[in-house]
């Protein structure tokens, strides 16, 4: 979502189209649809135009490190410019002269509202997501959810680690506390074993269909389908939740940064629980968390 979000603001800075190009494998309109204009790349458009390539994954160009406009629009010289990237240039893009009168409210909202903004834009969930949601939570009056993001579980071999097994006592203890008044209880997770878990804990777990995987980590093997389904349905209904606790996670940042209507929400530390909101999100997960 920040790599499309930083290629959207540039592409509004040049006065150009934006579009996304999505593969077969991965179809994104499965999943989300255009909302107030239609984004989706059709290969019939390179028809007779020059076109280019450009890697940005992990980088900040020198014309946005700078805020030279006159070399941003050096990088994008083709009739179609493809370009990926996944980093958030918020901080340069406000120091561009002029932006106030193409993205004025890039100036003036918070990250979570810039992001809850962007994404009404850009995209509204399909029928098939919606249905997905809607029979997660449906007969539920009160929603308690965490997104517990371990990195470096069996589940999803080579990544990172982003949480300690140690850690999650507090998630339990919360939580529980929760279904004890009366909430229902969602879990979102990247680690199976957090999974089983949960439905030993808790006597009326809500859950998505499908197995678990992380876009980013190329899955394999069966059930892919209903795997990318999952991450989305779990998202969408992260944004429906009245509590949630998030771990070190940009998948829970952007989904706490769309649940406007979030009452409380809390954020794990290394020894405890703490109360946090979605403009302070970043006082306890600082750096690229928005980067994937």
């Amino acid at each position: 979502m920040s790599g499309m979000f930083s290629a959207y603001v540039i592409s509004q800075i040049l006065r150009k189209k934006f579009l996304i190009s999505y593969t077969r494998s991965s179809n994104l309109t499965d999943y989300l649809n255009p909302n107030s204009f239609d984004w989706k790349y059709n290969s019939s458009i390179l028809k007779g135009k020059s076109a280019d390539y450009r890697d940005l994954f992990c980088k900040v160009p020198d014309a946005i490190r700078e805020r030279n406009l006159t070399g941003l629009a050096s990088m994008f010289t083709k009739d179609v410019n493809f370009v990926r990237m996944n980093w958030d240039y918020t901080e340069h893009f406000r120091k561009f002269l002029g932006l106030q009168n193409v993205i004025p409210w890039l100036l003036e909202l918070h990250y979570a509202d810039i992001y809850l903004k962007f994404f009404n834009t850009l995209f509204k969930p399909t029928n098939m997501i919606t249905e997905a949601v809607n029979k997660t939570v449906q007969n539920v009056s009160k929603l308690a959810c965490a997104h517990i993001r371990m990195g470096g579980s069996d589940t999803i071999p080579g990544d990172d680690t982003h949480t300690e097994g140690k850690q999650l006592k507090h998630v339990w203890n919360f939580l529980k506390v929760m279904e004890a008044r009366n909430y229902s209880i969602f879990i979102a997770t990247d680690a199976q074993i957090v999974r089983e878990k949960a439905n030993a804990l808790f006597k009326h777990l809500l859950e998505a269909e499908g197995r678990i995987l992380h876009i980013d980590w190329g899955a394999t093997g069966d059930d892919l389908v209903n795997g990318y389904k999952k991450v989305v349905v779990d998202f969408f209904v992260l944004t429906k939740c009245d509590v949630l606790v998030l771990t070190k996670s940009g998948f829970g940042i952007m989904a706490a940064y769309l649940n406007s209507d979030v009452s409380k929400l809390y954020c794990l530390t290394a020894n405890e629980l703490v109360p946090c909101s979605r403009y302070t999100i970043h006082n306890y997960y600082p750096g690229d968390l928005l980067s994937h």
